[in-house]
């Protein structure tokens, strides 16, 4: 499931997630106080002297979710409590010298789930007022919120944010009915149509202001495209036309695509990787439900797949080699976000409580992590 039909909840009945069950998407699933631990990945990118993983706990449920990370390190996640008989998601930002900061939206009382975060900490995402309708809004570094909605709008996603701080998501117009956006840097709102798409979401935006997203034509088959800043599109297929859901999950300055696409009834996945050149190539552990969630300007792609034992991260350089991405200790690990550096943002299931856990059934809890460079 992405981040836009996850997004769509109401207090009280957000999607719990379990052991034992079908491989997840990141956005079913995507710190007030201090890191808890460090550790390390048993099969990580780098040496373990090069980089050090942080742990952290946003509040004291044991739900912590980051979304995404930026150039300086600073993570935007979301974080679960349970508060008079509801759970409600409340934002976050995690910067550099670990200090976790709450930025709910102000009026938000049913959830603030930050996506996005950009080079100069603006941070977007959703929020959602005392009715539950769902609203745009951006997070300056300086602390200033501007919430805004599509025209004709009755829910606005805000899904990824350049360093220029142009914006794209998507808008429910209908019920069940989504149409993709651009907002520009002076709040003007663009409509996103690829030709003949009768349901449209753009996910992501890289720093040249080419969008990527996937669409719905009229014959119910879901494609993928790109569109330039003259406004000219181009469509593939991803590596196949599917009828059951092509998810745009990260673009860089490349133009270089990844995202992930339902096969079967089953909600089988398989992930893939346009490149530059137009080509389309599978990615991720081949038959164990990849699904791949970020890739930076070096072409590192980040993502989770899953067997028997559970979920597993994984990391695929640009030269095509895989390696496993588990936290030690982990019972699931998901990757979220990467930046150039090769920093990582992320969420893992234990069994170990937060600094003071609250009452709750679950038998593992979800923590926030970081593999932090020193560079």
């Amino acid at each position: 499931m992405p981040v836009w039909r996850l997004a769509k909840f109401a207090k009280g009945t957000v999607m719990r997630r379990t052991r034992n069950v079908k491989l997840l998407s990141p956005w079913h699933k995507s710190r007030i106080l201090f890191a808890l631990a460090l550790g390390v990945f048993g099969t990580a990118l780098c040496n373990p002297t090069e980089a050090k993983t942080a742990r952290f706990d946003a509040g004291d449920f044991g739900y912590t979710w980051p979304m995404a990370i930026n150039a300086s390190k600073s993570i935007a996640g979301y974080y679960e409590e349970y508060e008079d008989g509801n759970y409600v998601m409340h934002a976050f930002l995690r910067t550099p010298d670990k200090t976790i900061t709450n930025i709910d939206v102000d009026g938000a009382t049913c959830g603030t789930l930050p996506f996005s975060i950009n080079s100069s900490g603006t941070v977007v995402g959703l929020e959602q007022d005392g009715n539950c309708i769902g609203h745009g809004f951006m997070r300056s570094s300086a602390g200033t919120f501007t919430t805004f909605d599509a025209p004709g709008a009755i829910y606005t996603y805000a899904g990824s944010i350049n360093d220029a701080g142009v914006i794209t998501g998507l808008y429910e117009h209908t019920v069940g009915k989504f149409q993709g956006f651009r907002r520009a840097t002076d709040g003007t709102i663009t409509n996103i149509d690829p030709h003949d798409s009768v349901d449209t979401e753009s996910a992501v935006i890289n720093n040249s202001g080419v969008i990527a997203g996937s669409f719905k034509d009229k014959s119910g088959i879901w494609h993928c495209f790109l569109r330039a800043t003259d406004g000219t599109f181009t469509t593939f297929d991803a590596p196949s036309p599917s009828t059951k859901g092509i998810y745009v999950t990260g673009i860089n300055d490349s133009g270089e695509v990844v995202g992930t696409e339902y096969i079967n009834d089953q909600y089988d996945t398989r992930s893939f990787l346009r490149q530059a050149d137009g080509t389309v190539v599978e990615i991720g552990p081949d038959g164990m439900n990849p699904w791949a969630n970020a890739i930076n300007n070096k072409g590192v792609v980040i993502g989770q797949y899953q067997d028997e034992e559970g979920v597993h991260g994984f990391l695929r350089r640009k030269n095509g080699t895989t390696r496993v991405l588990d936290l030690k200790t982990s019972l699931d690990t998901y990757p979220n976000s990467i930046n150039d550096n090769g920093d990582i943002a992320g969420a893992f299931d234990d069994e170990t409580p937060p600094h003071e856990p609250g009452s709750r059934g679950d038998i593992f809890y979800t923590h926030g992590f970081g593999i932090l460079h020193k560079k």
